[in-house]
């Protein structure tokens, strides 16, 4: 494909056209083809260019996992428009914010849904569980017009900093990061089965529903996001979830699994975890740790778990292809191996900014000054380099846990996680910094284990291996971490705050 068509869509078409009556999607009562995948979406497409939509009109999605979702999808790209994905499973605020935010004129949703729609939309609102009868209707095809730098989709961050922010991924990262993920990890696998479950709020979904598609493969659509029920079904070879969720998939047996693939991303995957996971399976998986923020879409370092992994957190490796990766210092001069930096991504991936939030933009997004054009972006997260040229993610800088004073001395809360990971028989462990009554830091360290533990012992060990300063006021077991909407251990709850 030309350097000036990545266009996602024509991909997927290109499998509509090979394969027409093969299984694009499917459901535990439906199966939806190539074919019909292709004529849906450009039925939906037809209706949104008579409601208005021109290229890059941004057209808000608000669907549970379905066939529907997937064909609206489609149809934004058919135009050239670009999507805004909305969980309905949000809250209300979190739903009216992404709403207002985004300015969209157009919200495609569900008669179950019309009840989450705000009153604060006052645009056009298409239900696509109304439209059935238009399916049996004769349609012309719908030319495509869509440039590398047009935006393919404008997706909401966590929000771990407060009101999420609106991050505006072009179609040359889209195209780069799903051209990228079919070659590397579909080579060796004949039909990709991959399960649609995850937040579609949630960037990490991007891999579930482009992947199979672009390589003919098969989505399965799981109405609920019942982890255990995914695994174990019997079609799904291939997995896309974030280390909270391996921790709870490791205690299943796993060992009459077709699942070959796994994919991490979203956190830091701990080494003991990603050991069972990979037990498991019977030793026969593949799990791959990818890094990559939002605001560079979707994953930008990748590396493949090595069982005999010698790190208490698996390294996040290598850059995927048209990305560079830079550690830098505060003066922006790279520093030497082994040395920690912070980490910068620069390459097609990296998004066009923050939607009408300039100085945000200006702050995080800038020219790669290592390099004749491009722009790159300023993660927040730290990292050196420990073997050649694979990094090592050491967390985030902007918040207590990476970094901060307590009486004077230099705490680093993740190196007093890595410290307990090497305890027998500790699973997890995570930090937080919190203040008592009288206003003072102190840090709390919760963990969890199978089996309960000695406190005095644990304590003890930590004396053994950590300074004085650095040892936890408490210690906390916990059955599991607690984890946000998008299945990420959510420190807010474990500081006690709610949202």
């Amino acid at each position: 494909m030309g350097k000036n068509s990545k266009n996602i869509y024509q991909l997927i078409e290109m499998q509509s056209i090979k394969n027409p009556n093969k299984a694009a999607v499917k459901t535990s009562q439906n199966v939806v083809t190539y074919g019909e995948l292709k004529f849906r979406s450009l039925q939906i497409a037809k209706i949104l260019r008579n409601e208005g939509a021109v290229q890059q009109t941004l057209i808000g999605i608000m669907m549970d996992h379905c066939p529907e979702i997937i064909e609206s999808i489609l149809a934004v790209h058919k135009i050239g428009a670009a999507y805004v994905p909305i969980d309905p499973g949000c809250n209300e605020q979190s739903i009216k914010n992404i709403i207002k935010d985004s300015c969209i004129s157009i919200l495609i949703t569900k008669k179950q849904y019309r009840d989450k729609v705000p009153f604060c939309f006052k645009g056009v609102l298409i239900e696509v569980d109304g439209l059935a009868g238009i399916y049996n209707e004769n349609i012309q095809e719908l030319s495509t017009k869509a440039l590398p730098d047009d935006l393919a989709y404008v997706m909401p961050t966590s929000g771990s900093t407060g009101r999420p922010k609106l991050v505006m991924i072009k179609n040359r990262g889209l195209w780069n990061y799903i051209n990228w993920a079919a070659k590397y990890y579909c080579y060796n696998i004949d039909l990709v089965a991959v399960p649609f479950f995850t937040s579609i709020s949630f960037d990490l979904t991007i891999t579930s529903i482009y992947m199979p598609l672009v390589t003919g493969g098969t989505i399965y659509c799981f109405p609920d996001s019942n982890i255990e029920e995914v695994v174990k079904a019997s079609e799904i070879n291939f997995l896309k979830l974030t280390p909270s969720q391996l921790s709870l998939i490791k205690n299943f047996d796993n060992r009459t699994s077709n699942i070959r693939k796994i994919i991490v991303g979203g956190e830091r995957l701990k080494t003991e975890n990603a050991r069972k996971a990979w037990e498991s399976f019977g030793c026969k998986v593949e799990i791959f740790n990818e890094y990559g923020p939002t605001e560079t879409t979707v994953g930008s370092i990748v590396k493949k778990f090595n069982p005999k992994e010698k790190f208490p957190s698996v390294l996040i490796g290598t850059p995927i292809s048209n990305t560079r990766v830079y550690l830098l210092d505060s003066n922006m001069k790279q520093v030497a191996a082994g040395k920690e930096g912070e980490i910068y991504i620069s390459g097609e991936g990296v998004a066009k900014g923050y939607m009408n939030m300039v100085e945000k933009t200006a702050e995080s997004f800038f020219a790669d000054p290592f390099a004749k054009d491009g722009s790159m972006y300023k993660t927040g997260d730290l990292g050196r380099y420990v073997i050649g040229s694979e990094l090592e993610y050491l967390g985030r800088i902007q918040i207590p846990e990476t970094g901060f004073e307590l009486k004077g001395n230099k705490i680093r809360v993740d190196y007093i996680e890595n410290t307990l990971l090497t305890y027998s028989g500790i699973e997890d462990a995570i930090g937080v910094v919190k203040k008592d009554d009288i206003g003072e830091y102190y840090i709390e360290l919760f963990y969890v284990s199978e089996a309960e533990l000695n406190e005095k012992e644990i304590l003890e060990y930590l004396k053994a291996n950590l300074s004085s300063y650095m040892i936890p006021k408490k210690i906390t077991r916990l059955s599991k971490m607690p984890l946000n909407y998008n299945c990420k251990v959510s420190r807010p709850i474990l500081r006690g705050i709610e949202y």
